[in-house]
């Protein structure tokens, strides 16, 4: 797998399984050389096991009850190497979840062109139906095209400018703007829509948003 990711991450992935490895086994080793020792007993029927600690495994404890017998906890150190496996081999398994790259696949941006192009139709067809509801722009002379440049420049410069007035400027009151700019478009020209709009965007920082852009239009 290492050999499919980029140089930097794959030394980051092999330096990872290593030290996993090296801590899981290290750990084993340990708990092998130093198991944990018991002195038990028969008494009643019961096998009595008293816990000695960790020793060296060639060297067992001095007893501490006469008649007891002395012996390493097999079961324990059985259960230990278990959880070590166990843990060692989950934290091997999380660093190449942490370190697989994340693939972006035609389908995810062949979704977000479509969600793209659904959104441009909505302001397409809503400003066509309310031109003609209201009998005014955009009309034949603003391509659709047209109506999804001037909404995404007239859109972004009052949204940045709320952002500095912190402010939060509604959807409707958005599109009651754009509409208001596409009159403008058709009646004294593209060409003046930048200077204009550079100053409705002043006017607004300094006085607030006009009454008639407050208006809530819907497009849907």
């Amino acid at each position: 797998m290492s050999k499919l990711l980029p140089s930097g991450r794959g030394e980051r992935l092999r330096s990872a399984k290593i030290i996993v490895v090296s801590l899981t086994a290290l750990l084993l080793l340990l708990s092998l050389v130093f198991p944990p020792w018991v002195e038990s007993a028969g008494v009643a029927g019961w096998n009595l096991a008293i816990p000695l600690g960790y020793h060296i495994f060639f060297d067992a404890p001095n007893e501490y009850n006469p008649g007891y017998y002395v012996h390493i906890d097999y079961a324990r150190v059985g259960y230990q190497a278990f959880l070590i496996v166990v843990v060692g081999a989950s934290a091997f398994l999380l660093t190449l979840l942490r370190v697989r790259p994340r693939r972006r696949t035609p389908v995810s941006e062949d979704l977000l062109t479509r969600l793209q192009k659904a959104s441009s139709e909505v302001f397409i067809s809503g400003y066509r139906r309310v031109a003609q509801e209201r009998g005014c722009a955009p009309t034949s002379k603003t391509s659709d095209a047209d109506i999804v440049q001037l909404y995404k420049q007239v859109g972004t410069a009052f949204r940045q400018a709320s952002e500095q007035r912190d402010e939060l400027l509604s959807a409707g009151s958005i599109n009651t703007i754009v509409l208001k700019f596409l009159q403008i478009r058709e009646r004294d020209g593209a060409e003046s829509v930048e200077e204009r709009l550079t100053y409705e965007v002043e006017r607004y920082l300094k006085e607030g948003l006009r009454a008639d852009y407050r208006q809530e239009l819907r497009l849907i």
